[in-house]
């Protein structure tokens, strides 16, 4: 995952996505690769922490930071959709999910109108961002 060629750590990435579950004890190796110069590799890093669910919670900070702060969408939404497995431990940032359904792609707006609806009566106090969706163009 530390190689210094993008497609080394997307295939040392994708590998662990595959694992799912089973990649939880590489949790923290993933994590830093939601900072690689590669977004494709950022993006597969989320898709593993999300694959691997509520093992990779000690995580959910760093994809809330991947979801909030990456340049690329497809990262962004990625990191909402891992955090959407995260479980309990992501219901923590329902707040900060729910301001994403502002976000200007569509594909992160979804994934956050989606994680909101994971989260059931977390998402109470954030319901008027999911009412605004409904006046969304897109």
């Amino acid at each position: 995952l530390k190689d210094e060629e993008a497609h080394v750590r997307l295939g040392g990435t994708l590998g662990l996505r595959a694992l799912g579950v089973l990649a939880a004890p590489h949790g923290g190796a993933l994590a830093e690769r939601l900072t690689d110069d590669s977004w494709f590799v950022r993006r597969a890093a989320a898709e593993a922490l999300g694959a691997m669910g509520p093992p990779a919670a000690p995580h959910a900070a760093a994809l809330l930071k991947a979801a909030l702060h990456d340049l690329d969408d497809d990262v962004r939404q990625a990191a909402v959709e891992a955090l959407q497995r995260q479980g309990d431990a992501a219901a923590n940032f329902v707040g900060d999910i729910a301001r994403l359904t502002k976000d200007k792609k569509r594909g992160v707006r979804c994934a956050a109108a989606t994680a909101l609806g994971a989260f059931g009566p977390a998402t109470t106090p954030h319901l008027q961002y999911l009412r605004d969706l409904l006046w969304d163009g897109d």
